[in-house]
């Protein structure tokens, strides 16, 4: 035996009036999901957003929040000359493996 139509009526009924589309709020709100959303409710979506902070007050809130630039950082500081030493010592390692083959295949012939 099924189940009667007006039950399943019924259900569905309360079914779509708890499923009510929470409003959204401001800080849920991505500008991301504005871009897919269809025009009405983006313009709706536009509306809920709160208004953009100026650039110069961001950028001024950015330079006090980020740490000074002119501190060392330890961990990459090395001396010029360890540099210098290993590039020179890399530089003969690639000559003498391009020269050596050559030599040894001429004086072995």
């Amino acid at each position: 035996m099924s189940t009667p139509v007006f039950v399943l009526e019924e259900a569905l009924k309360r079914y779509n009036a708890s499923a009510a589309p929470p409003e959204p709020e401001p800080r849920s709100l991505s500008p991301e999901l504005i871009l897919v959303l269809p025009p009405e409710e983006a313009q709706a979506a536009r509306a809920l957003l709160p208004d953009r902070e100026p650039f110069e007050d961001w950028l001024e809130r950015l330079r006090i929040a980020e740490p000074a630039a002119q501190e060392p950082d330890w961990e990459f500081e090395r001396s010029k000359m360890r540099s210098r030493a290993g590039g020179v010592l890399f530089a003969a390692a690639c000559i003498a493996n391009a020269v050596v083959p050559i030599l040894l295949t001429l004086l072995l012939r």
